[in-house]
């Protein structure tokens, strides 16, 4: 069994290439322009003592959370599954994936790490 897990993941999608994976994925236009109108246009700041710092636009990543923000994490992941299609069994849950492999499977850890690493880059 191979556990992945993505660190900072909610905070690493790429907006413009979700709106891509969504279209692929046939998501109705109306629920990608919706989307767009929630993460589009935000800001952060820092707070210390009552001093507030500027305020910084966001380019990338998903609000922490919210319900909606889990969904799209998975639909930003979702061609990892593709790429690892030719094994047992594949699960993808939020910012974990978990590849489980049958005894019987010829995959040894040393083959099975960089032949993930490439089916991924590709």
């Amino acid at each position: 069994m191979l556990f992945i897990g993505f660190k900072s993941a909610l905070n690493q999608i790429w907006i413009k290439v979700l709106w891509i994976k969504l279209k692929r994925l046939n998501c109705p236009l109306y629920i990608i322009a919706w989307l767009r109108n929630y993460l589009i246009g935000r800001s952060a700041f820092i707070e210390i003592k009552d001093v507030k710092s500027n305020d910084l636009p966001l380019f990338k990543g998903v609000p922490q959370g919210s319900c909606v923000g889990r969904v799209l994490l998975i639909a930003f992941h979702y061609d990892i599954l593709k790429a690892v299609s030719n094994l047992y069994f594949k699960h993808l849950f939020a910012d974990d994936f978990a590849i489980v492999l049958s005894p019987s499977a010829i995959w040894s850890s040393q083959l099975l790490i960089p032949h993930l690493s490439q089916q991924i880059s590709n």
